[in-house]
């Protein structure tokens, strides 16, 4: 086996994805400045405190108390960094992101060696750059070939239909042929059969016209 096709050894495959582990603080870091940043925006917004009276009941009920504006501003943003932060990391555990990652960077760095423009068309052979067209006239030619065979297989069968017809009609004229031959030769023996009796009746008739006694002789 070539080492191109070898089989990779898991000792290999165990350092890259320690190597590449790192990523997954850095991308979750990432997450999290960016759900901070969401939020942030809400202490330049001018709300006022009627805007934010549902609130206040609903903080009241639960025991917490917020006189001034800002602080339940800073309240509300807290509250809901803290459960987008939640929504973040369950996705992290409930999709195994963390191990994804690694493995996408894994990938990455195994396929770095085709990253580029080798896979543009210009780059191909004229053989291979035509393939698909010279494909698509071929299965068009199978196409028509398959049509003519159709059309040839249609008129093969006219063709037989017509030549058990005149066969049919050869057979019936050679039987009528038969039958014709077995009736002359039968009228044939007929007549030998009375030759000598007509014969003798044309001598008979020939000899009462002659005057009796007349001897051509």
């Amino acid at each position: 086996m070539s080492e191109k096709n070898a089989e990779p050894d898991p000792e290999d495959i165990q350092a890259a994805y320690n190597r590449h582990s790192q990523i997954v603080p850095e991308v979750k870091r990432a997450y999290q400045e960016a759900i901070s940043k969401v939020f942030a925006d809400l202490r330049h917004v001018q709300i006022s405190a009627e805007d934010l009276a549902p609130f206040a009941a609903i903080h009241a009920e639960h025991g917490d108390t917020y006189l001034a504006t800002d602080e339940l501003v800073a309240a509300m943003r807290h509250k809901m960094t803290a459960i987008l932060s939640k929504l973040n990391q369950h996705f992290f555990d409930s999709n195994d992101a963390e191990n994804k990652l690694v493995v996408l960077e894994m990938l990455k760095e195994k396929f770095a060696p085709y990253e580029g423009h080798n896979w543009n068309v210009n780059c191909l052979s004229p053989e291979e750059y035509t393939r698909p067209v010279r494909m698509r006239l071929l299965d068009s030619s199978i196409r028509v070939m398959e049509r003519e065979l159709a059309a040839q297989e249609k008129a093969l069968e006219v063709a037989v239909a017509k030549s058990k017809v005149n066969r049919e009609r050869l057979q019936n004229i050679q039987n009528e042929r038969v039958k014709a031959n077995v009736s002359m030769n039968q009228k044939i023996a007929q007549y030998t059969e009375m030759e000598p009796n007509l014969l003798q009746l044309e001598q008979s008739i020939n000899d009462s016209f002659l005057p009796r006694g007349f001897d051509p002789l």
